[in-house]
C-alpha cells in the first residue's frame, strides 16, 4: 500500500529558553521514534523571543500508512 505523505508545522512557546530547547528536542525525538511515522524531512527554525515567551517552529514532512495515523498525530501533537 502507498504511504500518505503530509507536511506538518509545529510551534512551541515557553519560558525560559533552555526549557523550550529541551522540550523541542524531546518532541522531535518522540516523533522520530514512533513506528507509525516516518520523518522524511524536517527543518527547525531558530528560537525567537516574542514579548515574554520564546517560540520556535518545526516543519516536518512525514509519511504514514493511513489516514487514522494522521488523525492520531493531530490529536497527540497539535
Amino acid at each position: 500500500m502507498a504511504k500518505i505523505k503530509t507536511q506538518v508545522i509545529l510551534e512551541i512557546a515557553g519560558f525560559p529558553e533552555e526549557h523550550l530547547t529541551k522540550t523541542m528536542d524531546a518532541l522531535i525525538k518522540e516523533i522520530e521514534n514512533k513506528d507509525i511515522y516516518t520523518v522524511d524531512e524536517k527543518e527547525v527554525f531558530p528560537i525567537e523571543k516574542k514579548e515574554e515567551l520564546f517560540t520556535s517552529i518545526i516543519e516536518m514532512t512525514i509519511s504514514v500508512e493511513n489516514i487514522v495515523d494522521i488523525y492520531e498525530f493531530c490529536f497527540n501533537y497539535m
